[in-house]
């Protein structure tokens, strides 16, 4: 479920409550640089900025960007510009709307490993580990620099593993998180849609993975 504010209080509000909080916050610039930081600023008279997690170079002044923020079960994501750097903090300019979704928790996610050999094609042949499937859609490893990483609107991609034919899908990026095992490495959890005959041996299999997971393991006799 997406929730839009588009008042002007409404916004400084939402904003307000999560500067606050000091989140994690994902920028992608007008090149395509996606950059990891906390979202900071003050409360009166309000303003927003972003502390970035990496020494690198801010984004030119005047060229949008955008944010997500992760808050536990939400996303906030907007876009801005960066308009100015103090001490290593850029100044960001206040959103005119501000959308809240709530994240892919509400399905159960199972994890996937690497034996099991599932993997994405993605674009112009590159090869993306899948970290873990849900009713939902599933998460996948991307390096730092691919283009489907920045991408916000859907694109196909073919689902392998051994044993099996490819299945086509549509894939839109939700939200991008740091890989926990690799720097240079972002975990994407993709909204998915099965194409053509796939789609019902699709949602079969991850109906019974999901089943799975939920009973848990067996009792010890």
């Amino acid at each position: 479920m997406t929730t839009c504010f588009f008042r002007p209080d409404d916004v400084s509000t939402h904003l307000t409550s999560l500067v606050a909080m000091r989140p994690d916050a994902m920028l992608v610039d007008h090149q395509g640089r996606v950059m990891e930081g906390v979202l900071c600023g003050s409360r009166d008279p309000f303003r927003l900025a972003l502390a970035p997690q990496h020494r690198v170079i801010a984004p030119a002044p005047g060229y949008t960007v955008r944010l997500d923020v992760d808050h536990g079960d939400h996303v906030t994501g907007f876009y801005t510009q960066v308009v100015g750097e103090v001490d290593g903090v850029w100044a960001l300019q206040t959103p005119r709307v501000v959308r809240r979704r709530v994240e892919r928790r509400r399905n159960r996610r199972v994890p996937m490993s690497d034996q099991q050999g599932l993997s994405l094609q993605v674009l112009e042949g590159g090869q993306c580990p899948v970290v873990d499937v849900s009713r939902g859609g599933l998460s996948f490893r991307c390096e730092l620099g691919a283009p489907w990483a920045r991408m916000r609107s859907p694109f196909p991609a073919v689902l392998e593993a051994s044993g099996v034919p490819p299945v086509a899908m549509r894939l839109e990026i939700m939200h991008l998180r740091l890989d926990p095992g690799d720097r240079y490495t972002r975990i994407a959890g993709a909204q998915a849609t099965v194409l053509g005959p796939s789609a019902t041996w699709w949602q079969d299999v991850v109906d019974a993975l999901v089943e799975d997971a939920e009973r848990g393991p067996a009792p010890l006799a």
